[in-house]
């Protein structure tokens, strides 16, 4: 594998993953989060390491406005109603909601006038909208070398698309699945590794 560059974190939430990320030397980051109750403390967090950006939307396939369901429980706030969430994880509820900013993340990069190519490793985890994500996110994917995301193999999350899908989709920009890890509970992650332009 080569060097991570730079990281496109989708679903940063309090920004958990930052010691890791310093630990590695990676300094380059995009920080993008659709609860706009965590924009604050994401901008404190960040606010010493000037290669380090904070937006603050939903990541989807297109523009707009989306209601964002708010979990009692913060990770598992999204904009699809639970599904099987409901029955694998009784004590999660939604206990809020708010309307927010929806944007794809290419278009926010180029009115960012950030530099696309310097990223070449994507975190995603949005709780079963991963994929609208992706669609919004064609031009960066192209710089993109590794994936890091969310799965579902049962509808966790109503209408959000199930793992064989999620191949498809990463199987057109010359992506593979190298390695898997499923929870009882119908969900887990994924680690996507570029195997062809």
């Amino acid at each position: 594998m080569g060097k991570v560059r730079g990281v496109i974190h989708v679903g940063a939430h309090e920004g958990e993953e930052l010691p890791g990320y310093l630990l590695q030397g990676i300094r380059d980051i995009i920080w993008i989060e659709a609860n706009p109750r965590k924009l604050t403390y994401l901008t404190e967090l960040t606010s010493n390491y000037n290669s380090m950006h904070v937006a603050s939307f939903a990541a989807g396939s297109r523009s707009g406005d989306i209601v964002l369901n708010i979990s009692n429980n913060g990770q598992s706030s999204s904009v699809l109603q639970f599904g099987t969430h409901s029955i694998e994880h009784p004590d999660v509820t939604y206990v809020d909601h708010c309307t927010v900013k929806l944007a794809r993340i290419d278009d926010w990069i180029d009115q960012a006038s950030i530099d696309r190519s310097t990223f070449n490793f994507l975190n995603i985890d949005i709780q079963g909208y991963e994929l609208e994500a992706l669609k919004g996110s064609v031009k960066q994917l192209h710089f993109v070398d590794y994936v890091y995301t969310e799965v579902n193999v049962n509808h966790l999350y109503q209408g959000c698309p199930l793992i064989d899908e999620v191949d498809l989709f990463w199987g057109l920009f010359g992506f593979t699945r190298i390695s898997t890890a499923i929870t009882q509970h119908g969900w887990g992650d994924a680690f996507y590794f570029k195997t062809s332009a």
